[in-house]
């Protein structure tokens, strides 16, 4: 960058703007996970209310709980298998 240009007063304004960007994007995001959170544990309650369910929560699981819970989510899916009555048997 040359000397007496003006450009070197706006050299940093570039890394600036993306921290900026990037703290509000963090912010919109924590916004989101309270968000989201909060509709999950409604939404738990409401079938914690019925008789025949059986929630199963796992704290920070992705999306794709499968994948990333994948140990859990087979050991539940077992426990309940293992609770069904086969006719005929």
């Amino acid at each position: 960058m040359e000397r007496g240009s003006g450009a070197e007063k706006w050299s940093n304004f570039r890394i600036a703007t993306i921290r900026a960007e990037r703290e509000r994007v963090d912010d919109k995001k924590a916004e989101y996970v309270a968000l989201d959170q909060a509709n999950s544990a409604a939404q738990a309650k409401a079938f914690e209310r019925l008789q025949s369910a059986k929630v199963v929560i796992l704290p920070n699981a992705d999306h794709f709980v499968f994948f990333s819970n994948e140990q859990e989510v087979e050991k539940a899916m077992k426990d309940f298998l293992a609770t069904l009555k086969i006719e005929g048997k």
